[in-house]
This record gives C-alpha cells, sequence and structure tokens, in this order.
C-alpha cells in the first residue's frame, strides 16, 4: 500500500539509504532508520526549505533530477510533510524529521523552477525509486 507522499509507481527513500525492491510493499515506519517523531515533525512547520529528488528506475539506475523548494506549511506522521512553493502548488514528502537538515548558508538555486532560496532553514534530499505495479 503506498504511502500518501509516494508517487503512484514510486516511493521515497532519504538520499543514501539502501532501497531493496522487496520492501516497496512495507510500511515505511517499519523499514530501519525511517522512525517518525511528532515532536519532530511539529517543529518542520514555516520552516523554508530546498529540496532535491532523484528519479531512478527498476533497475536502480538514475534517469533524472529535480530540485523545488518552499515553506513547511503542514507535517504529521499521516499526511508525511506539506511544502507549499511561492507559486502556491503543494507537494508531500514523507514525514522522516531526520531528513530535513539546517542548510548552509548561501544562495540556492532550483534551475529547473527558476528559483533561488536564499539562506533557507533546511534543506532535504531524496531518492524516489520506480516499483512494478502502482507502487
Amino acid at each position: 500500500m503506498a504511502a500518501p507522499w509516494d508517487p503512484p509507481g514510486f516511493v521515497f527513500r532519504p538520499t543514501g539509504a539502501v532501497f531493496r525492491p522487496a520492501e516497496a510493499d512495507q510500511p515505511d515506519r517499519a523499514l530501519p532508520g525511517m522512525e517518525w517523531d511528532g515532536d519532530a515533525l511539529a517543529m518542520l512547520a514555516g520552516k523554508s526549505v530546498f529540496i532535491g529528488v532523484t528519479f531512478h528506475d527498476q533497475a536502480g539506475d538514475e534517469y533524472d533530477r529535480t530540485q523545488f523548494g518552499g515553506t513547511i506549511v503542514a507535517a504529521s506522521e499521516e499526511h508525511g510533510v506539506t511544502v507549499q512553493a511561492p507559486d502556491g502548488e503543494q507537494r508531500q514528502l514523507p514525514p522522516w524529521p531526520g531528513n530535513y537538515r539546517p542548510a548552509p548558508p548561501g544562495i540556492h538555486r532550483a534551475r529547473q523552477a527558476d528559483l533561488e532560496m536564499v539562506d533557507p532553514d533546511l534543506v532535504c534530499f531524496w531518492e524516489l525509486h520506480e516499483v512494478a505495479g502502482d507502487g
């Protein structure tokens, strides 16, 4: 069963985490290192965040990358982290507080979105892995 933040046919994992296709159907909280912390999630709300996502096919090969950013408008174990972009578009990300880290100072640029963020509060990097079926 896909989590609300997983796009159809994909599962999120923090960048650098080992992805095992056999784990794609497991609830995210059952995976090692994916513990949720409601208090830490609540502290994310209102923070600016710069996000990088790398896409992998079913063979594990990288085929695309994207970057975007915005403000975290909501965060819960049930619905994940909701990020609102400057244009109002909202995206869902996993509720793994440990993957949201303090951003290094400076200008962070999302080339595809023509977005420039100066000194965002947080950065996070994800991998989206394609899985068989609808995820």
